[in-house]
């Protein structure tokens, strides 16, 4: 009988996670709002889906834990659902170091990891990463 490998945590992007669900909370109550208020069906549509795509796409791909278990990766979102997603469909990550905000470069390190038959995962890399050595086994090397 092989020998399990224990499942260990490699990510976790802390208390900032529930400032972004209460955002995600209030722009799905304003448009709950709107569908409401609106004199018809259509028109409400069209005012709320350019707010309700976007929340939907970065509450399903904006990581908050991620453990390893075995060859897969079990990934918490910001929504709160749980993604199981073997290693070997996770692609090459494009990673950045600065965002930028009216000319002014902004330490804010961060990877999009693409995953082959499914949406990306959004990782912030000022989360705390417990087990440096396997978060850059799946994922590369952290910048320093």
């Amino acid at each position: 009988m092989a020998e399990s490998t224990p499942r260990s945590a490699l990510y976790r992007y802390g208390p900032l996670a529930w400032v972004w669900r209460g955002l995600l909370l209030l722009l799905t109550g304003g448009a709950a709002a709107v569908l409401l208020a609106a004199p018809t069906a259509w028109q409400a549509w069209l005012m709320v889906t350019p707010l309700l795509l976007p929340g939907a796409f970065f509450a399903w791909v904006v990581v908050i834990a991620i453990d390893r278990d075995g060859d897969r990766l079990l990934v918490v979102t910001l929504s709160g659902l749980l993604r199981r997603i073997d290693c070997a469909r996770l692609g090459v990550p494009t990673r950045r170091t600065k965002a930028y905000n009216e000319g002014v470069a902004v330490h804010a390190p961060r990877l999009w990891m693409p995953v082959r038959g499914g949406l990306p995962l959004y990782v912030d890399l000022l989360g705390t990463v417990p087990d440096r050595r396997g978060f850059e086994r799946v994922f590369g090397a952290l910048p320093r």
